[in-house]
């Protein structure tokens, strides 16, 4: 019988660990060793951690660097910010260790590139938290059916991802001229990746607009709220991508959808995250129609670590989706095409 894989939790400022990361400690084939957020002044995150390391009775750790010398784990997943990020896959990838990565995987196109360069040369398993598109109960049948030729080639597309209840999640002024982002840098991957899959060639151009913003500190600062995509392929294919968040509160989950028009039909996707019943009581909360999202995206991390294959989502589609990012962005700044 194969031992379990030692797995680590690393930064717990974001969703990410109490989601994908508990279904990489929870999964049958691993062993969580250690627990970890970086006395960074995070007091709710450091909380979260503690909490979390009490109690699964696995010892909490304030050094990242720590975790990989002392708990020698087999793989990580990683939730820091993009700025310290790259650093820390690239310590995992030179100590052998796998990573499942939050998005954004970096802070700039060289640190990405760097990082990727280390971790190819290093042979590890490298998977990016992108998942909704790939693993959700609606993306996964309708990847099956493209497949399968069920409406020829495809020709064009349109990637739609609106997450409700924005004054919830409004960034404060000074989190606005620290971070000059928003939504596109949150959501954008997702659109990126799934015309990535749809398509399967190389982005030939981005053209990308992002003014869209319901706050006056917004605006002054450049950040948005919605932002709209066109993406070219070669081989012709054509995306367009809407995302953001909008101020809906009545809506209880992210409207996301999906249509692919190709040579011999349409292929549409409702409900694009696939979550199952909507339940609302006390609480609203969510029934799922077989296994989630989280659960599918582990197993499949886990699978290509013990089988050596390549993951659902690839380090090359990672760093990929992270570029066409940077031309998103530098295209609405410029108001201009960026070819690629």
């Amino acid at each position: 019988m194969r031992k379990p894989i030692r797995v680590a939790l690393v930064g717990f400022s974001y969703g990410h660990q109490m989601d994908y990361g508990r279904q990489l400690a929870d999964h049958p084939l691993t062993e969580l060793v250690a627990v970890c957020h970086p006395d960074d002044g995070s007091d709710d995150a450091i909380a979260l951690a503690r909490e979390f390391a009490e109690q699964r009775g696995v010892p909490f750790v304030d050094n990242a660097d720590d975790v990989i010398r002392t708990h020698r784990p087999e793989a990580i997943s990683i939730a820091l910010p993009p700025e310290i990020n790259t650093d820390y896959v690239t310590a995992c990838a030179e100590a052998g260790i796998h990573v499942m990565c939050e998005k954004p995987i970096g802070a700039t196109a060289q640190t990405v590139d760097d990082m990727a360069a280390v971790v190819r040369a290093s042979g590890i398993t490298f998977t990016c938290a992108i998942p909704a598109v790939v693993y959700s109960n609606a993306f996964r049948p309708a990847m099956e059916q493209l497949e399968q030729g069920a409406i020829g080639e495809p020709r064009t597309a349109h990637f739609q991802f609106l997450q409700p209840r924005g004054p919830q999640y409004t960034l404060s002024p000074e989190a606005c001229r620290q971070r000059g982002r928003a939504e596109l840098a949150n959501f954008g991957p997702y659109g990126i990746l799934a015309l990535r899959k749809v398509f399967k060639q190389p982005i030939r151009s981005i053209f990308a607009r992002k003014r869209a913003a319901f706050y006056e500190h917004y605006r002054e600062h450049g950040v948005e709220d919605i932002a709209l995509l066109s993406v070219a392929f070669q081989g012709g294919g054509v995306g367009t991508i809407l995302v953001g968040r909008t101020t809906t509160q009545s809506q209880p989950t992210t409207d996301c959808r999906m249509q692919v028009v190709g040579s011999q039909g349409v292929l549409n996707i409702e409900n694009g995250l696939g979550y199952g019943l909507d339940l609302f009581r006390d609480e609203y909360r969510r029934v799922n129609f077989g296994p989630s999202v989280g659960q599918l995206y582990a197993d499949d991390f886990v699978q290509a670590i013990c089988h050596q294959a390549s993951p659902g989502i690839s380090l090359d589609e990672a760093v990929d989706v992270f570029h066409a990012l940077e031309n998103a962005f530098a295209s609405a700044e410029a108001g201009q095409v960026i070819e690629r």
